[in-house]
């Protein structure tokens, strides 16, 4: 089965790492532009684009993966994964293949991006991973899999974030597994219950 991973930082990288582990073949790795600067003001490689490398797999990076949709067919994907890509995927990106999206919430709570931040602010006893059929509404698509951890007393967004990353990556390798083997079960999710965050910023983090 072809699939083709698009994913940006460190939480996309466990699940890049498991999918090739598990024996499927990435026929191409896809990341946002290179924006980061090292101290020199030399541009460093996205995390994704890192692992991609050392895995060997061919990674390209795009400002909009939407306008390369001629070349996304031409590698005839039968699966697409995305985990913190960043970026919108248009109606005809979209029709290529079907869209796996790994989530770090319990959908349809914390659509939007910045989940994490948002259960520990809530103080949430619970959060987790959602695997969903990505639409073009934002993370509205259809649930796939969903798997809840707690969250304890001591954990900071730090903390949090690389557990649910391997909690995703677990969970997009069964999710693909069951594709594989044709036993996706695809449940809508209840729309009345969406809740929504906005992405995290530098002023947010001030405490009053």
């Amino acid at each position: 089965m072809n699939i083709i991973f698009l994913g940006t930082p460190m939480f996309a990288v466990p699940s890049l790492k498991k999918i090739v582990a598990g024996g499927h073949r990435v026929v191409a790795v896809i990341s946002q532009p290179d924006r980061e600067a090292d101290k020199k003001g030399r541009l460093l490689p996205t995390l994704v684009k890192t692992a991609a490398i050392e895995l060997n797999l061919p990674v390209y990076q795009f400002d909009s993966v939407s306008k390369e949709v001629d070349f996304i067919v031409s590698l005839k994907p039968d699966l697409m994964v995305t985990a913190a890509f960043g970026q919108m995927l248009s109606d005809a990106f979209l029709a290529v293949a079907p869209v796996f999206n790994v989530h770090a919430s319990l959908l349809p709570l914390y659509r939007g991006s910045a989940p994490i931040q948002a259960a520990i602010l809530n103080g949430d006893a619970y959060t987790g991973i959602t695997i969903m059929r990505t639409v073009k509404e934002m993370d509205a698509g259809d649930i796939v899999l969903q798997d809840k951890i707690a969250i304890e007393s001591g954990d900071t967004y730090g903390t949090l974030h690389d557990k649910l990353a391997q909690v995703g990556a677990d969970l997009i390798a069964k999710a693909i597994g069951d594709f594989a083997n044709a036993k996706t079960v695809f449940t809508p999710q209840e729309k009345h219950a969406a809740t929504y965050v906005k992405k995290i910023t530098k002023a947010d983090r001030w405490i009053d």
